[in-house]
């Protein structure tokens, strides 16, 4: 796989990454109505690249109770009502990331995102 497009997949799963951060963190502060700090502080995302066939992987890191709070039915929102279908907080996030993701890769390299990407690469290395 070239360079160019290593550095493009690497691109795409930190802006990604970055996204899915937002927009969780977003979603968190709009449906739990108690202290959410710690969920905030330990939510992190790291792009690790590989040297095999698969150049990159982005990983996503955060409490484990997030998920337990994903899976718990009759919440109350804040303003007290009941609700059966629980906070969505983690699944929701992670499948639209995902495919957002698969989505990008196949259809963003483009000739110009190439050229633009060739241009950036040979200024960073001179």
């Amino acid at each position: 796989m070239s360079q160019l497009k290593k550095l493009f997949i690497r691109s795409i799963l930190e802006q990604e990454g970055r996204r899915y951060l937002s927009n969780q963190g977003r979603e968190l502060q709009a449906k739990l109505h108690f202290h959410t700090r710690r969920l905030f502080d330990d939510r992190t995302i790291g792009v690790v690249t590989s040297s095999n066939r698969y150049e990159g992987k982005l990983i996503i890191t955060f409490p484990a109770y997030l998920r337990l709070l994903d899976a718990q039915r009759n919440t109350k929102d804040k303003s007290g009502r009941r609700s059966r279908k629980g906070f969505q907080i983690y699944n929701k996030f992670a499948m639209g990331h995902y495919y957002a993701i698969a989505h990008r890769l196949q259809n963003d390299f483009t000739d110009e995102v190439a050229l633009n990407l060739r241009r950036q690469w040979q200024q960073s290395n001179p």
